[in-house]
């Protein structure tokens, strides 16, 4: 925990309207300590550093148009809102949002915001803000 307040003491300032102390940097500690199983799954799925191997892009058209598909992208995110788009152009009931003041953590750099977005995709409201 000393060290990640060292090197990433942008952690506890991004999440200290929740929580004033260090939990947030020991959760994250705990979370890294253990295997990566997450890591390791990514990288069963991508080709490279973090292409897909089968992007959903070229599957997508396989789920029912009656499900709606939502894209929510952090307008600061290093991952390119291309896809979503050209999905929404070529498929029904799939809308794409641009959170402000996001990068691709919305959860983490636009709490409220995110959680707005997700509650109103839930509950079936307009997402429109």
């Amino acid at each position: 925990v000393p060290v990640m307040k060292h090197v990433r003491s942008d952690l506890r300032e991004k999440f200290k309207r929740f929580v004033d102390d260090d939990r947030i940097l020991i959760y994250l500690f705990h979370c890294n300590a253990q295997l990566p199983t997450g890591e390791k799954a990514f990288r069963t799925i991508s080709d490279c550093f973090a292409w897909a191997k089968e992007p959903m892009i070229e599957r997508i058209h396989l789920l029912d148009e009656r499900i709606p598909i939502y894209f929510l992208h952090g307008e600061r995110s290093w991952i390119t809102m291309e896809s979503s788009f050209i999905i929404q152009e070529n498929r029904e009931n799939t809308f794409v949002e641009t959170i402000k003041e996001a990068g691709h953590h919305i959860y983490a750099d636009t709490p409220e915001e995110f959680e707005m977005y997700l509650q109103c995709i839930l509950y079936n409201n307009s997402v429109r803000v």
